[in-house]
């Protein structure tokens, strides 16, 4: 399948669209083998927004084909004691699987490192399943490195990017 281009943008909380998008990948997300494998109940979903709307330091990127939301990045600012400095962590990469395959993950994983380097973050970090081959393939191909060593299938792996100096 050829890569599609898509725009990728911070969550304008104040366009119902954008919001509704979040519910809606965040769910489908949910869905997935390597998630919960079932849909969110209601109370979460109706809670998703407003919760992450009031959080100040979470960044949600949403991947866009015209006006198709087709991945998301529900990212939270954190904070590295050893550099003094802030970071940001990847807490939730989803792409609709209609779209998977594409590239559209490597664009809002790179769009991430970019935002960490624009915003003089000094890392950002992740965790993925270590069962998840093609996500822990993408993260190794955009410089992310292992930090622990393999578990079981059921337990995460974390990974780290750090932002040139």
């Amino acid at each position: 399948m050829a890569p599609l281009q898509v725009e990728i943008r911070l969550v304008n909380w104040n366009d119902p669209a954008e919001t509704e998008a979040v519910t809606f990948l965040t769910n489908h997300y949910a869905t997935h083998q390597f998630a919960l494998g079932m849909p969110l109940s209601e109370e979460i979903l109706e809670k998703l927004v407003p919760k992450l709307r009031q959080l100040p330091t979470a960044r949600v990127f949403l991947a866009w084909e015209n006006k198709r939301p087709v991945g998301i990045a529900t990212c939270l600012l954190g904070f590295s004691t050893f550099k003094a400095s802030e970071l940001i962590n990847v807490h939730d990469l989803a792409v609709h699987e209609d779209y998977r395959g594409r590239g559209v993950g490597r664009q809002l994983l790179e769009h991430i490192q970019r935002y960490a380097i624009d915003n003089g973050l000094c890392a950002v970090t992740l965790e993925v399943r270590s069962d998840n081959v093609p996500a822990r393939k993408l993260y190794h191909q955009l410089g992310f490195c292992d930090l622990d060593d393999p578990l079981p299938s059921d337990h995460n792996l974390f990974g780290k990017w750090s932002a040139p100096n």
